[in-house]
């Protein structure tokens, strides 16, 4: 579930507002129906949200999360891009090291 004191702004310039939420929900549970809802104000189309999520024995995983549509106060995400292991797969077998 939101909690709104875990949202903040990053960085806001011509009408668009790169967010930060951390959480330890899992990205499914972010994408669900309703989640950010709460927050529909202050959302623009195309806003982006940076999502660290806090996992258990002190990992974290980073994804980005753009704000596809605002409908009568029902936010809807679409993920952009997760942990480096599933953007890195996404593109092949490519390799990190020199």
């Amino acid at each position: 579930m939101l909690k709104s004191h875990d949202l903040s702004v990053l960085g806001y310039a011509n009408g668009f507002t790169l967010w930060h939420f951390i959480t330890s929900d899992s990205p499914s549970e972010l994408n669900a129906a309703g989640y950010f809802d709460e927050a529909a104000e202050m959302f623009r189309l195309g806003d982006l949200i940076l999502v660290n999520i806090q996992q258990p024995e002190n990992c974290v995983s980073t994804h980005l999360f753009n704000i596809k549509q605002i409908d009568q106060g029902n936010v809807s995400l679409e993920k952009v891009a997760g942990n480096i292991e599933n953007t890195v797969s996404k593109f092949g077998d490519v390799s990190m090291h020199q």
